[in-house]
């Protein structure tokens, strides 16, 4: 398996914690618990590491631990991950207040979710990568940036997915020449730091951008699965907001 794809995996579990580590003939198996973030999917995941060479916890000063009886005394959290010579990097928070860094070297990950069910890696990636806390504009239905605060309910536009539609769109190097906009602008072209109110019309023109990225993204390259899957769910937000007759609002990180 690519070590890119494999970091990308981890970086669906930011803010897991890790509740087991176990031992198999061949690797290795973590317990995550997501519940607290992950809702309405899986709330526990299997990791399974295969044909694992290195898991290790590594302190601040050179401190290493690789006694799976001592990792288990410890709450782990973990945040995002990186690729460091090779081997996965996982930052993560110990005991709520300590730093430290999980080291991986594996051949390949399988995951698991509740009832035993085999996840693919790119449904994984694609639930996590649009539902997770990570770094993106966050899309609520509300009239003022004050409802937000009261609902836990928003779709979320990736940050490198929409540099991957910038990069697709040529957005960038059309703004630079200062040429028309085009279709799927009013999106791709949202400040990924402010804010905005989306209009009724403007609600209609994200539905159609929906639809359009709907039939122009629609290869199985995993990229073009997660804009559908984002479409898809913004386009719901949309519609339940022009029901009840409420706005849609875009709040960038």
């Amino acid at each position: 398996m690519d070590k890119s794809v494999q970091a990308e995996v981890f970086n669906n579990f930011y803010s897991g914690k890790i509740r087991d580590v176990s031992e198999t003939e061949n690797g290795m198996i973590l317990t995550i618990d997501m519940s607290e973030y992950n809702e309405p999917h899986s709330s526990f995941f299997r990791c399974e590491l295969i044909n694992c060479r290195e898991f290790s916890l590594k302190f601040s000063r050179m401190r290493v631990l690789t006694d799976l009886n001592q990792l288990r005394d410890y709450e782990i959290e973990m945040l995002d991950t990186q690729l460091t010579n090779g081997k996965l990097k996982v930052n993560c928070l110990v005991n709520k207040i300590n730093k430290a860094n999980l080291l991986i070297e594996t051949e390949t990950i399988k995951v698991y979710g509740e009832l035993n069910r085999e996840i693919p890696l790119l449904e994984l990636s694609i639930i996590g990568g649009l539902c997770s806390d990570g770094v993106g504009i966050d899309f609520y239905i509300g009239n003022t940036i004050n409802e937000t605060y009261y609902t836990e309910r928003y779709v979320k536009f990736n940050e490198e997915l929409q540099g991957y539609l910038r990069n697709k769109e040529q957005y960038v190097q059309r703004y630079k020449e200062k040429k028309p906009k085009e279709a799927f602008d009013l999106l791709i072209g949202l400040d990924q730091y402010g804010d905005k109110l989306f209009s009724a019309p403007e609600i209609n023109q994200l539905i159609n951008i929906c639809d359009g990225l709907l039939g122009k993204y629609k290869t199985d390259h995993i990229n073009n699965q997660k804009i559908r899957y984002f479409a898809e769910k913004l386009k719901e937000l949309c519609e339940e907001a022009k029901l009840k007759g409420k706005l849609i609002i875009a709040i960038g990180d």
